[in-house]
């Protein structure tokens, strides 16, 4: 009876697991049954088209949603150093054609089993988009990211270079930068790629989107820059030292050198020569006094201001120009140029230091960097007064001899003796004159000037009637002529580089 019982019992218990899974398997065929029917004029749950949530949506209900999509599309730009740039799909009449292309996507998605496809499910963009190009072209043309605006600045890229470094006390790689100068067909290239697809963002700063920008012609990490610098800091490393006397110097230092340098598209470190020449140009005016005013004492006590002459310190210019360029390009040691990069002290500075002699063309009695046109001996030289035609000759400041003589015929620009400050170049006890129609031996030349004009005997029939105002109408050649015995005192009191004064 027992054993009954139990029987009965455990029957019972298989009964009931069986009619639990029966009751699941109806209530699944019943709930997949009902998803079926709900979704089988419905998008599935999940579903976005061209980034549009159509999950549960009729087929009229996704093209309103789509439409209304087109409708407001904005596409966001966003460029270098935050410029950024909207486009109203409005605003440059966009439409899209995406019925027939929607209307089939809804039909193969009739054909699957809703019940197995309930994962996100992203369909293939809108196909057909068009707009008016010419109004896109025209908001690109006008926009802040082309144009620039006061709170955007458009900025040119800049290639890297080599650069001197104080920090560095050498030179270094400065890094390119990229600017934001934009290139409008490039632009407008992805512009329509992104509308044309439907996005709603494009970062101009995406690696793939790098051409839109120009670009850099040379970058920091170039080979052929790399390998440069040795030889840049072979140049730039120099500090040219030249010795101008009264404690004064002028140099040439690598804040100097590093405006002459530069690094052509092969690697080769190149020197401006014309930069650097006209360095030297400055240098050489800065110390020229040749040509300058004097103010001058005449014999008779009046002060005047004489210009002109050849007389002064002149800088040999294209010499210097040659020195400057040798020593920038003496290869120095390049112990001296490391220890002078890892310490720049006045100790390391003097290894790569070059001390030079200025090299002059023209040199005067002395040097006066306070008042430059006093640099002629104002004790010892002559002078000479065309207006009286007279000779004055000066020692230890004071005249010691005068005498009269016969400068160039004032009627003819060509014989008329020139005026300004000169200096004795020559001397000569016999010497020929040489000119165009003439050859005529003298006595007692001494040159003032290097066209030929200086003091000289001259053995004129007329110096018994000499005048004042003879040079007027019987004028030399623009000699200034004078008597045997003058000319031989003249001869033996001036010396060379003493200063002639010739005024009016």
């Amino acid at each position: 009876m027992i054993d009954g019982m139990a029987k009965l019992k455990a029957l019972s218990l298989k009964q009931k697991v069986l009619f639990g899974v029966a009751g699941v398997f109806i209530l699944s065929v019943l709930v997949y049954g009902g998803i079926n029917i709900y979704y089988c004029n419905r998008w599935d749950p999940h579903t976005e088209i061209c980034d549009v949530d159509v999950s549960g949506n009729t087929l009229e209900q996704s093209k309103e949603a789509l439409q209304k999509h087109i409708d407001n599309y904005v596409l966001h730009i966003e460029g270098r150093n935050d410029g950024t740039l909207e486009i109203c799909g409005k605003d440059i009449d966009l439409t899209v054609e995406f019925e027939k292309e929607l209307e089939a996507l809804y039909k193969e998605k009739e054909q699957k089993f809703h019940f197995l496809h309930w994962g996100k499910k992203t369909y293939a963009k809108a196909v057909n988009a068009q707009f008016d190009e010419n109004k896109l072209v025209t908001i690109l043309q006008k926009s802040e990211l082309v144009c620039g605006s006061d709170n955007y600045k458009i900025e040119k890229p800049k290639s890297a270079k080599i650069v001197y470094s104080e920090e560095k006390n050498s030179a270094i790689i400065q890094k390119e930068q990229l600017g934001n100068t934009i290139i409008l067909s490039e632009l407008q290239k992805v512009v329509e790629e992104q509308i044309v697809q439907m996005e709603d963002t494009l970062k101009l700063t995406a690696k793939k989107n790098e051409n839109v920008y120009k670009k850099p012609s040379r970058y920091s990490n170039d080979e052929k820059l790399v390998n440069a610098i040795e030889k840049y800091n072979d140049y730039l490393l120099n500090w040219i030292v030249w010795d101008m006397g009264e404690d004064t110097t002028e140099s040439i230092t690598p804040e100097n050198i590093k405006n002459w340098l530069s690094v052509n598209k092969d690697g080769k470190v190149k020197i401006n020569e014309e930069k650097l020449n006209l360095w030297v140009e400055t240098f050489c005016l800065k110390y020229k006094t040749q040509g300058t005013t004097r103010k001058f004492v005449t014999h008779d006590n009046r002060t005047i201001n004489i210009s002109e002459g050849d007389y002064g310190w002149r800088l040999d210019y294209k010499k210097t120009c040659k020195q400057a360029l040798k020593s920038i390009r003496y290869n120095n040691e390049k112990a001296d140029k490391d220890a002078y990069i890892k310490d720049p002290s006045e100790e390391n500075r003097l290894k790569l230091t070059k001390n030079l002699e200025p090299i002059y063309s023209n040199t005067a009695y002395k040097r006066d960097y306070v008042n430059f046109s006093e640099d002629w001996d104002t004790e010892n030289y002559s002078e000479v007064d065309i207006g009286n035609q007279m000779v004055y000759v000066y020692q230890n400041g004071k005249m010691v001899y005068s005498c009269v003589c016969v400068t160039g015929l004032l009627s003819d620009p060509e014989r008329a003796t020139k005026t300004g400050c000169y200096y004795i170049k020559d001397k000569k006890e016999e010497y020929t004159l040489v000119g165009s129609d003439y050859e005529t031996p003298t006595k007692y030349w001494v040159r003032i000037m290097w066209t030929g004009t200086g003091y000289h005997y001259l053995a004129r029939s007329d110096w018994s009637r000499w005048t004042p105002e003879i040079y007027k109408t019987r004028g030399s050649h623009g000699c200034i002529n004078l008597q045997l015995e003058d000319a031989e005192k003249i001869f033996n009191l001036v010396h060379m580089g003493d200063a002639v004064f010739i005024h009016e």
